[in-house]
């Protein structure tokens, strides 16, 4: 232990882009206080974002060949400034008919560029696709330290309303890999309470940071429906009750501990506050 203390108290000073705090990332509050009213907003923050990053961390790192592999250092190897795109930033593919819009939501310590082959695909195929860079990510270590699961959820609103503008009734979709899998299935059940909240028709999660709760083996019960007579329905098995048992189910994974989904689901939710 005392060899492991020396070793910590000896450790490199830390580099800037280890202790700023950028404070022009977004939060859930500035949607609260009308500074970002949309996603149109959302975006031109994340310009002023990167633009203090150029002037408080890379305008502090030096350059040159030693500093090739150095992630902050202008012109190095991993800049990614350095590139023709860089996509640690949000982008959006639009399609000019598009058949229906997708929402790609990276994982924790990601950045956009991870869902950059898979938003080329569907945007080839003919979908409108946005890949939101989730706040406090796909700039500094740092933002980690000060983001939190609501700053994160309230951009993937922003994310689909945007996509609901554009799109109309065209249906959308939502696909989160890791961590963003359990931020699709946050929005879906606020979605689900709410009237006029985009709801997304499917949900894929890649990966997904979700512990499932021991009730979901419940959710193979509504194939047995299915042999059913219509008449059943008297029985209140019908669609509705269905999708409230998935709902319940979902409201269980939910209320498991940790962000984003360890909050209770609402008085609109079976069992809520419970």
């Amino acid at each position: 232990m005392l060899v492991f203390c020396l070793q910590a108290c000896s450790s490199p000073t830390l580099k800037p882009w280890h202790t700023e705090k950028l404070t022009e990332e977004f939060t859930a509050d500035m949607v609260e206080d009308d500074r970002v009213r949309n996603f149109d907003d959302y975006l031109a923050l994340e310009d002023r974002l990167f633009k203090q990053l150029d002037d408080e961390i890379y305008a502090r790192t030096e350059r040159g060949p030693a500093h090739e592999l150095e992630r902050y250092s202008y012109g190095s190897a991993a800049d990614p400034e350095h590139r023709p795109v860089n996509w640690n930033h949000s982008f959006e593919l639009t399609s000019q008919s598009a058949i229906g819009g997708v929402l790609l939501l990276h994982g924790m310590s990601d950045s956009p560029y991870t869902m950059r082959a898979l938003g080329e695909a569907l945007n080839q195929h003919g979908y409108h696709v946005i890949a939101l860079r989730s706040p406090g990510h796909g700039t500094a270590p740092s933002g980690l330290k000060h983001v939190t699961w609501q700053d994160m959820a309230a951009a993937v609103r922003l994310g689909m309303e945007h996509l609901a503008s554009e799109l109309g009734s065209k249906p959308l979709h939502i696909i989160g890999y890791s961590t963003g899998a359990p931020l699709a299935m946050n929005y879906t059940l606020d979605a689900l309470e709410e009237n006029d909240a985009p709801l997304p028709v499917s949900l894929v999660m890649l990966s997904p940071a979700i512990r499932v709760h021991p009730t979901g083996a419940l959710a193979g019960f509504k194939n047995a429906l299915a042999v059913l007579p219509g008449g059943w329905t008297g029985l209140s098995i019908g669609h509705g009750r269905v999708r409230s048992l998935q709902v319940q189910l979902l409201c269980n994974q939910r209320r498991s501990p940790g962000p984003p989904y360890h909050d209770a689901c609402g008085p609109a939710c079976p069992g809520a506050g419970t």
